[in-house]
């Protein structure tokens, strides 16, 4: 079975970055998702997902983490189950995000003083969307994500191509 999340939305609320007692950055963040169809007066639905970064992750969202900005998230589905405080069974279903990327174009910021351009031999990238992170290894994951995961080899990236 498979429990893959690939979500685009704009940014909704962002927490403050936190750490874990071990030290891992984490942060906790909503994201609005249009549905496909649209309400009595032609308006998009939106649904309101609650998701949780952290590592490395986590601290990229200080770079793009404004309120309304495009962002994507990979990652998966996780289950929480809770006690109010009037006695009541909730659960509560967030995403766990592996991979956070901007999908606004980058603003080009002028120089601030003349400065001189010289001739590269390097080819310069024309993409206009900024691609935050490299897939993490399992190493570089919470240990209970790589316990979900299950028996997969520790070396093995999150992105590997498969053999057909």
């Amino acid at each position: 079975m498979l429990n893959v999340v690939v979500l685009i939305g704009r940014l909704v609320r962002i927490s403050d970055l936190r750490y874990t007692p071990d030290g891992v950055p984490v942060r906790s963040f909503v994201l609005a998702v249009d549905r496909f169809r649209r309400d009595a007066s032609g308006e998009r639905e939106s649904d309101f997902i609650p998701c949780v970064a952290f590592r490395r992750q986590a601290e990229l969202l200080e770079q793009f983490g404004r309120k309304g900005s495009l962002i994507s998230v990979e990652g998966y589905l996780r289950t929480r189950r809770r006690v109010t405080p009037d006695g009541q069974q909730r659960t509560e279903i967030e995403v766990y995000a592996w991979r956070v990327r901007s999908l606004e174009r980058r603003q080009p910021q002028p120089p601030e003083t003349p400065t001189v351009i010289t001739p590269t031999t390097q080819p310069i990238s024309e993409t206009p969307y900024e691609e935050l992170e490299e897939e993490p290894t399992l190493s570089e994951l919470p240990e209970e994500v790589v316990e979900e995961l299950g028996d997969l080899p520790t070396d093995t990236s999150l992105e590997d191509e498969l053999p057909f």
